[in-house]
């Protein structure tokens, strides 16, 4: 049975045909102004996902052609960008909290900086 609640996280067609939630938040309202904070703090490093963008697809060919320090930062903030998005939807329907942007942009940056003290890297301008 899929969950019916209006939430941030639901595409539009989720939503109007009964579906259940996107596996990977990236195109909804929420997710979009969390990507263009991340997008905005690395200087344009991370782009702002298109609309039915095949993730893995996405990420392949953002990650080609660039330096091996530049590919891991890039694949760190994607990742880390999109596990908070996942966090926030999570806690948004399980614990009934929610985050705006700017407080899921602080989570991502302080698990950057965490990582960052414990292992090094990556280095975000």
């Amino acid at each position: 049975m899929a969950l019916q609640h209006d939430l941030p996280f639901m595409q539009p067609s989720a939503r109007n045909s009964g579906a259940s939630f996107s596996p990977l938040p990236v195109c909804c309202p929420f997710a979009r102004s969390v990507w263009m904070k991340i997008n905005s703090w690395s200087g344009g490093l991370v782009e702002v996902p298109e609309q039915q963008v095949d993730v893995e697809a996405r990420w392949a060919s953002a990650l080609e052609n660039l330096s091996k320090q530049t590919r891991r930062t890039k694949a760190a903030l994607l990742m880390y960008t999109a596990w908070n998005i996942w966090k926030e939807r999570n806690r948004h329907i399980f614990e009934g909290q929610c985050m705006d942007a700017a407080q899921v942009e602080h989570e991502i940056k302080a698990e950057i900086m965490l990582r960052k003290m414990a292992c090094g890297g990556p280095e975000v301008t």
